[in-house]
């Protein structure tokens, strides 16, 4: 059998006086903040890509962020992984003469 239990109302519900937080215009103002600034960097980038002289700069800088991150995930990885990677390395190392002894522990 089903028992019922009976609940015992204290104070009635009435509608709040003050609205809660957080504020909407607060809401919409740091949106667009953030937007525009965003707006901002991909300007930045997209000129900078437009221009040759940085645009080789830029491809320098994401093939060196692209080797750093294939390092940083073979090293979770087997030794056989790690091999995969020496290509790439050697092509770090061929943009970066001052890296010379690739035998050697270096900071890449």
């Amino acid at each position: 059998m089903v028992e019922r239990q009976q609940a015992l109302i204290l104070d009635a519900a009435f509608p709040p006086t003050v609205k809660s937080k957080p504020s909407r215009l607060l809401i919409v103002a740091l949106g667009g903040i953030v937007g525009i600034f965003v707006a901002f960097i991909r300007e930045a980038i997209s000129r900078r890509a437009d221009n040759p002289e940085h645009a080789q700069q830029w491809m320098q800088l994401k093939q060196h962020l692209q080797i750093r991150r294939q390092a940083t995930d073979t090293q979770a990885t087997t030794p056989a992984a790690t091999q995969s990677n020496q290509p790439a390395h050697k092509a770090h190392h061929q943009q970066h003469p001052q890296a010379k002894n690739e035998g050697a522990p270096h900071q890449c």
